[in-house]
């Protein structure tokens, strides 16, 4: 029995079940399933210590729970340690396997979280802790429709950048629940070494069609009292942009670079870059949220 889903305007032909997909009836793009991976890539162009890269090709490394080897942007075969936890290989398959996928694929996969609005897509981005989910969930809360958590992934459309839909759920901490008033009974946990977060869903409003992107905030944390939002100009954007694409240290080995730097350009040319400076000690969420509609 074989499941079909789509993600990221991909349709997805899978051996096995992911729950965390939007079921779909359309012709495969992509197909999963488990076999035998061995412990490193023959003939790689890059070799760290979870992965190994050459054009083509790369083999992602989990200990406890799995390997992932994906190929030509077109297939991934999970070879999973006896006993491991479904919801940490799902994890590290929707994240690092699919941010290889996204590579092959020419497309440009990017460490943020997306709303969509009136003016377009706008997305978050930032280091770890910065506050995307956190941004993206009190959007949500105001009837915005989330189009992903954690991997945004864009293309170049007829009109410029277009951001594809990912998965229809926020990940966040315990910390965020409570900044959202969230009631966390009926949420399932992920865990994984010192990382513990909720799933919390947006199928409610999540549509897979893809939108334009129209702005990108870079969340940056720091001893400041008030919020500031600086428009990025110039040769900064770019910077930005290529130190926020997800798992860049794919990009050499894989060969990818071309079609990355062609993208990454595309979006500091066409989509507004702002820098969001907010104090470390006490988020301001609706103040924050106020002003990036303003913004907009």
């Amino acid at each position: 029995m074989s499941y079909k889903y789509t993600v990221f305007g991909l349709c997805i032909e899978s051996d096995f079940e992911c729950p965390l997909l939007i079921p779909s009836d359309g012709e495969p793009d992509v197909h999963m399933s488990y076999g035998e991976v061995a412990e490193n890539l023959p003939g790689a162009a890059s070799s760290h210590r979870f992965f190994d890269a050459k054009p083509g090709q790369l083999l992602f490394r989990v200990d406890d729970v799995a390997r992932f080897l994906v190929t030509d942007g077109k297939e991934i075969v999970v070879d999973r340690v006896p006993g491991s936890d479904d919801n940490q290989m799902y994890l590290f398959l929707t994240g690092s396997a699919f941010g290889a996928l996204i590579h092959q694929r020419g497309l440009l996969p990017f460490h943020a979280s997306a709303v969509k609005t009136d003016a377009g897509v706008i997305i978050f981005t930032g280091q770890v802790g910065a506050g995307k989910s956190t941004l993206a969930g009190a959007f949500h809360s105001r009837g915005y429709q989330i189009l992903t958590d954690d991997i945004c992934v864009i293309s170049e459309g007829a009109d410029g950048p277009t951001v594809y839909p990912g998965y229809p759920e926020l990940k966040i901490t315990r910390a965020t629940t409570d900044r959202l008033d969230m009631d966390t009974r009926n949420l399932e946990r992920m865990t994984w070494r010192s990382k513990d977060k909720y799933l919390v869903s947006v199928r409610e409003r999540f549509d897979p069609a893809p939108v334009s992107l129209h702005a990108v905030y870079w969340l940056t944390p720091s001893d400041v009292d008030e919020i500031e939002i600086i428009p990025v100009e110039g040769v900064e954007k770019f910077n930005i942009l290529v130190t926020n694409t997800y798992w860049n240290q794919f990009l050499d080995g894989l060969g990818t670079g071309a079609s990355h730097f062609r993208l990454a350009t595309s979006v500091a040319q066409n989509a507004l870059v702002r820098r969001v400076v907010r104090p470390t000690h006490g988020f301001m969420l609706d103040e924050l949220v106020d002003q990036i509609e303003g913004d907009i």
